[in-house]
């Protein structure tokens, strides 16, 4: 149902909640992938200020993309 609307685009995709949880994307999608571990990694001592279990997880995606236009959903509306 959702492919042909996602699969054209580049997905950036941040996952809430626990980072041992495997997320399946299914084939034939472009995508990166990132979770608590990466965001930690990536921001250091400055993670903090990416919360979880709410809405405000996605704000990473918006800082890591290079693109001048971003669609978001959540798993919850």
């Amino acid at each position: 149902m959702w492919r042909p609307f996602f699969q054209p685009y580049h997905l950036i995709i941040v996952q809430d909640g626990d980072p041992s949880k495997a997320i399946k994307v299914p084939e034939g999608f472009d995508y990166e992938l990132y979770n608590r571990n990466d965001i930690n990694r990536i921001l250091g001592p400055k993670a903090s200020c990416i919360s979880f279990k709410d809405s405000a997880c996605r704000c990473f995606g918006y800082m890591i993309s290079k693109k001048k236009y971003i669609y978001t959903i959540d798993d919850d509306c």
